[in-house]
């Protein structure tokens, strides 16, 4: 009777949309939904093998696609919020029910349903993009507390979806108290509805360890409230790549650097000091200490430091070795890196104590090893516990290697040099560089406005006889002999050249001519005493002759002052020879030294004689 009533019903409005099936028990009807092709369920509450909302529950269960409409007798409010609570699309009352209202209410139900389901179908959709996205995905309140999270954000912090519903995005177990305020004015942000674009934060994860993300906000109002919706980016590695690429060029600029300072600078105390500056800084250290090996003193010597006290640099600005420990250190290749009480066997033993003093709780060292062999010793420390990786000690090893070879080159250069400014013959300074110290002498005068300082020309004499004599292997004996004797006779100050030949030249600072001409009379007594016991078969020992200038009394130019020296030499040779002539004893210069005289030489001269004449 029900069914005819609602096709009767359906038949008065002229509405041909709906075909109609009856099952009088559920058992049937629910066999029937099995099959298929039934659109929607109107559903009476009292069948005979269901009553109530059992039938509901069960055509739900087994065909959940299918929506239901309650069509019922029992006018019960609260049944009637019940059957809607637990999934029916409406709730009819039969007698209070026309035929137009039946279609609205079927076509509503229908529609209901499609829509639900598509919302259903959505959401899901939007779960399996919100899990399966890359990024930590997630929604708080305005105080911060998490209301969803997914399975990205689970990975990013540690927390499961459960634990971070009792967390708050403010929690200091989340973020880092250096990053607190400015998760504050993200939710500040928020509150007035604004959006934030990608922000970078440390986040504590559960294991207590950090993570690098980027976060951006999106604020999403819903009625009077307002939830934030926030994606967070691990950019963990993205930073390590930034950091690494950041240490690598400035690596590459630390090596740079040093192969620049290595190839420009010729003084190894400039060059240690520049290099240990840019090791500190790229190693990130504390502390940096160079020090050089000198093998015939069996020494490590203190050359460059960073970051250590002036008592700490005395205590430890030399490390004595032993000839065993000496060994040792020479045979030292690979880098190390301790504490600072650990490393007794290393070639820094002497230094463990001091450093221990310093507050160093790390070092890492590494060998200047050069073709050479080892030429030093480069350290960094840290006051703090660091573990110095492959990487690092890689690093410190090649910046090691740039400096030895800066070092060995320097040494070499300085070798190369001492040899080009001396006689190989005795050993003197050479003619070469007497002129360079020369020049040094006279600025050093003028611009300290100091006491006088002599020049004094020496010459062998008969020397060219002696040579023809007895060879030139004796003569050269003699001349090695004799610049050894002038040498012992002169002051720490005092520089001796080889001039030339058997000529020889001295700069004795701080000395007028006749402070001067006392030195060289020591000097002649000795060598006369040399002579005779070594050349007992010359019937004349040999003597030599001297010329003695004064600076600036007798000339102020450095030509000048050789020319006049030179003068006075000739007039000691002219006079009888194994004598001292001061350029202030001289009388009138012989024409023939006049005639070969340079501009300077002859101003020189007119000086000596206008200075004669105001006495």
């Amino acid at each position: 009777g029900d069914v005819e009533l609602l096709w009767e019903m359906l038949a008065d409005t002229g509405d041909h949309e709906f075909d109609l099936e009856c099952a009088s028990r559920l058992s049937t009807g629910l066999k029937r939904l099995a099959n298929g092709g039934i659109d929607i369920v109107a559903l009476d509450l009292g069948l005979p093998d269901s009553q109530g909302l059992e039938g509901l529950s069960k055509i739900h269960a087994q065909t959940p696609k299918v929506p239901v409409m309650v069509l019922t007798s029992l006018d019960d409010e609260r049944l009637a919020v019940k059957a809607v609570q637990e999934g029916a699309q409406d709730y009819l009352i039969k007698g209070k029910v026309d035929g137009n209202l039946l279609v609205r209410s079927l076509r509503y139900a229908i529609e209901r349903h499609r829509l639900g389901e598509a919302l259903r179908e959505s959401e899901k959709k939007l779960k399996r993009y919100l899990e399966s996205s890359p990024d930590g995905i997630y929604a708080h309140d305005l105080k911060g507390n998490f209301l969803y999270g997914n399975s990205a954000l689970e990975i990013i912090l540690g927390y499961t979806k459960e634990e971070l519903t009792g967390k708050s995005f403010a929690d200091s177990t989340i973020i880092p108290p250096e990053y607190r305020s400015k998760a504050v004015r993200l939710l500040e942000f928020s509150a007035v509805g604004k959006p934030t674009g990608p922000s970078e934060f440390e986040l504590i994860r559960k294991d207590g360890g950090y993570v690098s993300v980027e976060i951006s906000t999106y604020p999403v109002i819903r009625g009077d409230e307002i939830e934030v919706i926030g994606i967070a980016r691990d950019i963990t590695e993205r930073k390590r790549m930034q950091e690494q690429k950041i240490r690598h060029a400035k690596r590459t600029e630390a090596l740079y650097t040093i192969a620049q300072t290595v190839s420009q600078t010729h003084d190894i105390e400039e060059l240690v000091d520049t290099a240990l500056g840019k090791v500190v800084e790229v190693m990130q250290a504390n502390v940096g200490i160079i020090y050089l090996l000198d093998v015939a003193e069996q020494m490590l010597e203190l050359k460059a430091q960073r970051g250590m006290t002036q008592e700490a640099i005395r205590k430890i600005s030399k490390v004595n070795f032993n000839e065993e420990e000496l060994q040792k250190a020479l045979q030292w290749r690979a880098p190390y890196t301790t504490s600072a009480h650990g490393h007794t066997e290393s070639p820094l033993h002497g230094v463990s104590d001091v450093l221990a003093g310093e507050q160093i709780k790390s070092l890492a060292a590494a060998p200047l090893s050069a073709r050479g062999g080892l030429q030093g010793v480069l350290a960094v420390c840290s006051r703090i516990d660091r573990i110095f990786s492959a990487e690092d000690m890689d690093l410190l090893t090649a910046l090691g290697n740039e400096i030895a070879v800066g070092v060995e080159s320097t040494k070499l250069f300085e070798k190369t040099r001492e040899i080009s400014l001396h006689d190989e013959l005795t050993g003197l300074y050479n003619r070469r560089y007497f002129y360079e110290a020369l020049e040094i002498e006279i600025s050093r005068n003028k611009r300290y406005n100091g006491r006088s300082f002599s020049l004094v020309m020496l010459d062998l004499d008969g020397f060219k006889a002696y040579n023809d004599s007895f060879g030139h292997t004796a003569g050269d004996s003699a001349l090695k002999t004799f610049a050894q004797t002038l040498k012992s006779c002169l002051r720490k100050s005092d520089i001796a050249f080889r001039y030339g030949g058997d000529e020889f030249v001295i700069i004795l600072p701080t000395a007028d001519a006749d402070k001067a001409k006392m030195i060289i009379d020591r000097a002649r007594a000795k060598w006369s005493h040399v002579s005779e016991e070594l050349y007992t078969f010359q019937k004349v020992p040999l003597g030599f002759s001297a010329g003695i200038a004064q600076f600036p009394q007798d000339t102020e130019t450095g030509d000048g002052l050789v020319y006049l020296a030179d003068t006075a030499l000739f007039r000691s040779k002219r006079e009888g020879r194994n004598r001292s002539t001061l350029v202030s004893e001289m009388g009138e210069i012989p024409h023939d030294m006049l005639a070969n005289a340079s501009l300077d030489q002859v101003s020189a001269l007119a000086a000596t004689v206008d200075a004669k004449e105001a006495h």
